[in-house]
């Protein structure tokens, strides 16, 4: 069997990126995608662990291993999601392009980073 060459898998990319943007713009249409509290029914403003204090980060650069509270601050900050919604507050709206051959858009990046934040 032939192998697909790479402007085939690449056109082939671009239509199903092009095909999912519209299905989630023409679903998405009058509603908000910002995270809202269960509790309380407002969007979450700023989420994040308690950060480490320097004391903190000299301790976890002169020791192998971390334990105790510092380890579960630790497990904490590399394992939690930070979230903030300040943009929103100010009024930010997202930019969502019209392209001449797809129309409206969306722009997505990602970014793989390791073992850290």
């Amino acid at each position: 069997m032939k192998k697909p060459s790479i402007a085939t898998i690449l056109v082939a990319v671009l239509i199903a990126a092009g095909l999912v943007t519209l299905y989630i713009t023409q679903s998405r249409k009058g509603k908000e995608t910002i995270p809202v509290s269960k509790e309380t029914g407002i969007y979450v403003r700023l989420q994040q662990p308690k950060m480490l204090a320097y004391d903190e980060l000299v301790a976890l650069g002169t020791s192998a291993k971390a334990s105790g509270e510092l380890g579960d601050k630790l497990h904490a900050i590399t394992t939690t999601p930070f979230l903030s919604n300040e943009a929103y507050y100010r009024g930010a709206k997202p930019l969502r392009p019209k392209l001449n051959q797809l129309g409206s858009s969306l722009r997505l990046v990602t970014w793989n980073i390791e073992q850290g934040l």
